[in-house]
């Protein structure tokens, strides 16, 4: 499995944005509305903590929620840094898996998504699997479909 340095690919054509004078009560509904007109199917927010993140994700899924139907859903998760000097394994768990759904959720964002990833700094800093290595590794399940007992052994 290739690692790439972070989440962003340093190839990458990024379009930066800041935020300056937006007061902590407006900026959540001012994200909500750029996440909602932008054209990118993938918007990454950068913020100072995880506690802020969280927030922010919260805050951002709230606002989505109640805009008028006239308005597109908004995809919102927040991608938590993995710290690797815990010794908390749950945790270490618990951010691994959520930090790898929520790379899949940018590896299927198709044109006309809008998923937006709500971060800090280090969480987009961390090593990050190849999105192709990463989608060859899944198994998708489905109701219906049979996977026999044997080969679920054998992938897993």
């Amino acid at each position: 499995m290739t690692i790439s340095s972070g989440l962003i690919p340093a190839s990458s054509t990024v379009v930066l944005e800041r935020l300056i004078g937006v007061s902590s009560e407006a900026l959540s509904p001012v994200l909500e509305d750029w996440a909602t007109r932008s054209k990118k199917p993938v918007k990454i927010v950068i913020v100072s903590d995880e506690r802020l993140a969280e927030k922010t994700a919260a805050d951002l899924a709230f606002f989505n929620k109640r805009v008028g139907k006239n308005r597109s859903r908004l995809s919102i998760h927040q991608l938590p840094a993995i710290e690797t000097y815990v010794e908390d394994l749950t945790a270490q768990f618990d951010a691994g898996s959520e930090q790898f759904a929520v790379l899949n959720e940018i590896r299927v964002a198709k044109e006309g998504a809008s998923v937006v990833i709500v971060a800090t700094i280090e969480a987009l800093a961390q090593s990050a699997p190849d999105p192709k290595a990463l989608a060859a590794l899944q198994i998708e399940l489905k109701v219906g479909t049979e996977y026999g007992f044997h080969r679920l052994l054998e992938d897993l």
